[in-house]
């Protein structure tokens, strides 16, 4: 039998990284969670909204950082342009929104892949 002795900096170490894969586990099930509904709600679509389910979690609050990875990452919330329009421009906003909103991240992202 071997006898091996660790440090307190060894368990630090331990649990630190525990305490991270259980956070990874909880991101992945959320994120499995808004797969799942919108395969449902979009009969299958799913990889469509990729970006609208990427900026939903990037813009929910966390509470291990006690704030949303947008703000923790710029430094302020992320305005959002609901609001932004007069009430009769509101009611037209819906999916014209969503696919525009859709359009500009996928822009942004080739952008930042250059």
């Amino acid at each position: 039998m071997v006898k091996t002795t660790h440090s307190g900096e060894d368990y630090a170490k331990l649990s630190l990284q525990e305490l991270i894969d259980g956070q990874a586990e909880c991101t992945i099930q959320t994120l499995e969670y808004s797969l799942r509904a919108c395969v449902i709600d979009f009969k299958g679509n799913w990889d469509d909204r990729l970006p609208l389910i990427e900026y939903a979690s990037n813009n929910r609050y966390h509470s291990s950082i006690q704030m949303a990875p947008y703000e923790a990452l710029y430094g302020r919330r992320c305005i959002y342009p609901i609001g932004w329009f007069e009430v009769v421009e509101a009611r037209l906003i819906g999916l014209d929104l969503v696919h525009q909103a859709m359009e500009k991240v996928k822009v942004t992202q080739e952008r930042l892949k250059t």
